[in-house]
């Protein structure tokens, strides 16, 4: 997999942009573009298994259980994503890369998760990920 995606990315994509806040709207417009160039050009999407607990999370939150698992059953289902798994190493590389970075633990769960997956970009709205200069984020 060679690209991956981020929480606030995927939330993006998946929510009605009508109902973001206006300085939210830009950022999901440039998130659905970039999601939507790697599924037009045939590339399958990297998900990790942490991007997939934190967007629940956050739909459930916001709009309850079956809007959550509707959505999660699509994006699940769709043959264009790839859920990757996080090993349990990535765990306590994390605690330490978080620690040195300064970023945000799930953030580095995700990242880890993703380069050992062999994902070289990341599309994202999260600005943390800035952090990580391996990555090209889209």
């Amino acid at each position: 997999m060679e690209t991956g995606v981020d929480t606030s990315a995927l939330y993006y994509y998946v929510t009605d942009a009508r109902t973001l806040r206006p300085s939210e709207r830009q950022a999901a417009k440039r998130a659905a573009a970039s999601i939507d160039l790697a599924y037009d050009s045939g590339k399958n999407l990297a998900i990790p298994s942490t991007v997939v607990i934190e967007l629940a999370n956050i739909l459930h939150h916001r709009n309850g259980a079956r809007a959550c698992q509707a959505v999660l059953e699509a994006l699940l289902q769709d043959s264009r994503n790839a859920l990757i798994p996080a090993d349990e190493s990535s765990f306590t590389e994390a605690l330490i890369l978080s620690r040195k970075l300064g970023v945000k633990y799930t953030d580095c769960v995700i990242y880890l998760t993703l380069k050992k997956a062999g994902a070289i970009r990341l599309i994202t709205a999260d600005k943390e990920f800035a952090a990580f200069k391996d990555l090209t984020l889209l």
